[in-house]
């Protein structure tokens, strides 16, 4: 049995690749909405708005794609306020991953991402300090336009290790950054 399936299997791989193409996105967004928390108990609510780079390089084949993501914010805003008050700081996040995808026939498409590594930098008055986590994004988009597809998703984060003035520490569950956002972009795929 397991001989016909791998069989089976190694037929459908067989046929498929042979529509198998590379795929290429270069993706230019910008961070819209977004919520975060340090401990809920505090009352601090914590915000970043900011543009990105990013790219999408992968595989595809009969509307899916699959494939390795990269993208980096530089530039954006880190907004803290509480207690009646609030502050800013330049902030920077990279994110590094993977990402699945599947193009409908009628002009959408559906993804996910999984952030394997993900790193958000603040520049604080006292020096910077770099919170390194993961996260997932899902997200659809708009490919009814030539050559340009418009995106809308929404992505999460979980912060759990800090790095400040050299030393790094590994956050409890207590203590994690957790942030979501909503994320637009514009984005121009290349299928090989």
């Amino acid at each position: 049995m397991m001989k016909k399936l791998g069989i089976l299997l190694f037929s459908f791989l067989l046929m498929t690749s042979s529509y198998a193409g590379f795929h290429v996105e270069p993706i230019l967004g910008y961070t819209l909405l977004s919520d975060g928390e340090i401990d809920s108990a505090s009352g601090t609510e914590y915000s970043f708005s900011g543009p990105s780079l990013a790219g999408r390089v992968g595989f595809s084949t009969l509307g899916f794609s699959v494939g390795a993501y990269y993208g980096f914010s530089t530039g954006g805003t880190y907004k803290a306020e509480g207690g009646g008050a609030s502050v800013e700081y330049d902030a920077d996040k990279t994110d590094m991953g993977v990402f699945a995808a599947y193009e409908f026939p009628i002009l959408v498409k559906v993804y996910a991402q999984y952030f394997v590594n993900s790193k958000f930098e603040i520049d604080f008055n006292s020096g910077p300090s770099e919170y390194k986590g993961s996260g997932h994004a899902l997200g659809v988009g708009f490919t009814g336009l030539p050559f340009v597809d418009l995106n809308l998703e929404l992505r999460n984060y979980t912060y759990d290790e800090l790095e400040q003035s050299g030393s790094s520490f590994d956050l409890d569950s207590n203590n994690e950054f957790k942030m979501s956002e909503i994320f637009a972009s514009v984005s121009v795929p290349f299928d090989f």
